[in-house]
């Protein structure tokens, strides 16, 4: 048996069945369904296999919004406390 070099990369899958997202990263399989219902993540039939096909599930797992930080989410000291009726956290014009 030939045994590859260590920094040589195993081939790419090109498609996984919604069974393998979750182990991958992806949205489990309820809320995979869901995202191509929305037309978020694009699917194919095989048959009566639905594959995603690895460059969607990228496109689609770089469209997911970030998450803001902590600090990011929290005003600064002596700033005042939550947010205004208009919804900013920024103090009213006097």
């Amino acid at each position: 048996m030939e045994q590859r070099p260590i920094n040589e990369e195993a081939p790419r899958k090109r498609a996984y069945k919604i069974r393998e997202l979750k182990e991958i990263g992806g949205p489990g399989h309820a809320k995979a369904y869901e995202e191509i219902r929305a037309g978020r993540l694009r699917a194919v039939k095989n048959g009566r296999s639905t594959l995603i096909l690895a460059d969607d599930f990228e496109r689609y797992l770089a469209s997911l919004p970030a998450i803001a930080s902590k600090s990011d989410a929290q005003p600064e000291s002596g700033q005042g406390g939550g947010p205004t009726a208009s919804g900013s956290c920024a103090e009213p014009p006097t």
